[in-house]
């Protein structure tokens, strides 16, 4: 009896301890104006409680410039600072996205990822949007340091509008172009065929 009570606490604790991690796993948001030079800083990060590795969302206002970019955490030194990293980002079913980033002048373990044409900020963050999860993966250039989580997007697509509005920043996905699409279309006919001739074949054995 005693043991079956030791057993049923255990699981309570589990349950309570799970629960109370999942409430805390949410995106904040903050808006900072520098006094001295007027700059403004907007931002939406993921938070989760106990968990030290985080994506966000940064717009930076300085007059007429504004920088979009795209924020990590990790738990671990990655590599020097200034250095350059490698960001890997899958958000469900979607094909991982690559993108080049660098660490803070002042952090071994956190940096950013700046819009650019080797980077395709408004692909990922509309995947985002859309999505559930997304899969990180954080290295630096010699891969000798990795590093690997997930966050919830549920909250991204509310917190996240301000960062984007602030930079007038519309997230969207390529649209596929029509002879693309023609394509994949006569793709699947072929495979139709092909799978019906397998079909065929294999009956006669």
């Amino acid at each position: 009896m005693k043991h079956l009570r030791n057993v049923f606490i255990t699981l309570v604790v589990i349950l309570f301890s799970t629960a109370a991690t999942a409430a805390t796993a949410k995106w904040l948001t903050t808006d900072n104006t520098d006094a001295i030079t007027g700059e403004r800083t907007v931002s939406a990060f993921y938070y989760q409680y106990k968990l030290e590795k985080n994506i966000g969302i940064r717009c930076d206002v300085n007059g007429g410039d504004k920088d979009i970019m795209l924020t990590f955490d990790t738990d671990s030194a990655l590599a020097t600072p200034r250095s350059n990293v490698e960001v890997f980002i899958k958000v469900d079913d979607n094909a991982p996205v690559k993108l080049s980033g660098s660490l803070y002048t002042n952090s071994y373990r956190s940096g950013y990822v700046n819009d650019s044409t080797k980077n395709n900020l408004s692909k990922i963050f509309a995947q985002m949007i859309a999505g559930n999860n997304a899969y990180i993966k954080i290295q630096n250039d010699r891969r000798s340091e990795v590093v690997n989580f997930k966050v919830n997007l549920s909250g991204f697509t509310s917190k996240s509008k301000k960062a984007l509005s602030a930079c007038d920043f519309n997230p969207k996905s390529k649209s596929m172009t029509k002879d693309d699409k023609d394509r994949l279309v006569k793709i699947d006919a072929e495979i139709r065929k092909l799978q019906t001739e397998k079909t065929t074949i294999k009956a006669k054995y």
